[in-house]
């Protein structure tokens, strides 16, 4: 968090803002964004306000059962953002439809380490 980073916050229209604390006690002071929905959908806003012509999402919340079946508050939101966001949000297992080559093992290899998984 000491990178240099704009550090921002997500903050519930109550004032609650659940990092907040977590944040100071770094000393630092970030920036409250007032966000309605869940983190991830002040990610993708962010992002989105921000100018971003392509937002690539891993592990989010992709079909209609995770918005609709399965009872997680906030889905809503989501939902909503993502009619907002429209064609520049894309789950990384769609990004070989961009892309229809296969991609080069130098390729891969330097997504894995960049994720840290090498």
């Amino acid at each position: 968090m000491r990178s240099g980073a704009e550090i921002v916050v997500q903050a519930y229209s109550d004032g609650e803002a659940p990092g907040l604390e977590l944040v100071q006690k770094f000393g630092i002071t970030p920036h409250l964004f007032p966000c309605f929905g869940t983190s991830e959908d002040a990610a993708h806003l962010l992002a989105y306000e921000a100018g971003a012509l392509l937002i690539v999402t891993l592990g989010s919340h992709t079909n209609m059962i995770d918005f609709l079946e399965k009872g997680r508050k906030g889905m809503g939101s989501t939902l909503l953002v993502r009619l907002k966001i429209g064609e520049k949000l894309i789950d990384a297992k769609g990004v070989s439809y961009l892309y229809p080559e296969a991609l080069k093992t130098p390729y891969l290899a330097k997504v894995q380490s960049m994720l840290g998984l090498l």
